[in-house]
């Protein structure tokens, strides 16, 4: 079938991969500590190697593609490099996926960190590296997160299939997929990969894709909160990439070369932490992208008032709305550019009396309806505009994750009153 060799195929360097422990206090948080998980010497001889990786999938040498993972396929020619051969093969038996047989055409690599990457309460990691990666058709390469335990959490951080683009997925089911393809310029140059996970609120993480400094995409990952997983690099063929797949020596030499020269990092928050010289530069670098200011131009806002939900104590009501959906509210809020998020809790113990405040307070008829009775709260957005209002309202993350919620603790037969503002500030 298919027999001439394939050259060099994917060509891998990592030095240090960290691992950034916070410490918490009640004063303010000091500095914090930083310990090597995969020191950047982990691909200069077989040695430093077997300490921090394993060879082929955590599951074996088969997977959805027409490549069998090999061990000979691997190899570290020096320099903190990794090399990644795939060539042609016949005779080989099928790969079992899916229920389906796929042929084997290829012998191919991959490795997988020995260490599990499980987002903690608070907590993070930023994967981000360098890579110089094929676009050709039939060859697969990809950096990825996938699940220990069943399917999913799955996160590609970096994926290339064969169609001159490059994609970031995450996988929150088979059918529930956030996928960006974006272009892949200059195959032949390196391009900065950057991926940062986070807890979002205990249960959902959110995903920052970063290519060359700019920030790509930002998808959600459900449920994937204290989930263990694996960290993977390999050369898959065809498959999602397309087929035929390269078949000479020729064809091969175009096949994928990737460089990791950067460091994975765990981080228990949202801020870049202070590394050793030789790493500070580029992990604030790339984690200085933040939204641009609001300008100083017109701002609106939207005043949402909502009712309690009679089956919820008031106690119960405010907690929840606060610290539960308060933070499935914050990453959607600064993924469409609200200028600030607010809550106005209208609590009993605050209207007691039900009568206005100020001036108003001795007037005793002919008073108009008292929404802090009428209603248990507001919500004020501000935002640049409505229309990016209207935007974030059909974001499949609203839809699916945040809406949902607010039926718990808002009583929607009552409904919510929306007044539209434009803010004036006085001082």
């Amino acid at each position: 079938m298919h027999t001439s060799p394939l050259a060099s195929a994917a060509r891998l360097l990592l030095p240090p991969l960290l691992l950034l422990a916070g410490l918490s206090s009640a004063g303010p948080s000091p500095a914090a500590a930083v310990r090597t998980m995969i020191p950047k010497t982990s691909f200069d001889s077989q040695q430093d190697f077997d300490a921090d990786w394993n060879y082929n999938y955590p599951w074996g040498t088969d997977h959805n593609g027409a490549a069998r993972m090999d061990k000979a396929q691997v190899r570290m020619p020096g320099g903190g490099a990794l090399t990644i051969t795939a060539r042609p093969v016949s005779g080989q038996p099928p790969a079992h996926h899916g229920g389906k047989d796929i042929p084997i055409h290829y012998l191919s690599g991959a490795v997988h960190a020995k260490e599990h990457f499980n987002v903690s309460r608070g907590g993070g990691y930023d994967f981000s590296g360098e890579f110089r990666a094929t676009t050709a058709r039939g060859t697969w390469p990809a950096f990825w997160l996938t699940a220990v335990d069943g399917w999913p959490p799955e996160i590609d951080m970096a994926e290339w299939k064969g169609s001159g683009k490059i994609s970031f997925n995450t996988f929150n089911t088979s059918s529930q997929v956030a996928a960006r393809d974006v272009n892949y310029p200059s195959p032949g140059s390196f391009h900065k990969i950057r991926c940062e996970v986070r807890d979002e609120n205990g249960r959902d993480v959110s995903v920052r894709f970063f290519m060359d400094g700019s920030l790509v995409t930002t998808q959600y990952g459900r449920g994937f909160f204290g989930k263990p997983m694996y960290l993977i690099i390999n050369l898959q063929m065809e498959g999602s990439s397309g087929s035929p797949g390269p078949t000479s020596k020729a064809e091969g030499e175009k096949v994928s070369q990737k460089k990791y020269d950067n460091c994975i990092t765990v981080s228990p928050q949202h801020r870049p932490h202070t590394m050793s010289s030789d790493q500070k530069s580029d992990l604030v670098a790339a984690g200085a992208e933040t939204a641009a200011p609001p300008s100083a131009g017109r701002i609106v806002a939207s005043i949402a008032f909502v009712k309690r939900n009679p089956a919820m104590t008031p106690e119960q009501f405010y907690h929840h709305w606060e610290h539960v959906h308060g933070e499935l509210v914050r990453p959607w809020a600064r993924k469409h550019g609200f200028i600030s998020y607010r809550q106005m809790h209208a609590t009993p113990a605050l209207n007691a009396d039900a009568l206005p405040i100020g001036p108003e307070a001795d007037q005793k008829a002919g008073l108009p309806i008292n929404l802090a009775k009428e209603y248990d709260g507001a919500a004020v957005i501000e935002v640049p505009s409505f229309e990016a209002f209207a935007a974030a309202f059909k974001d499949p993350y609203y839809i699916n994750t945040i809406e949902p919620d607010e039926r718990t603790f808002i009583d929607k037969k009552v409904g919510v009153m929306r007044v539209r503002a434009e803010i004036k500030q006085i001082i």
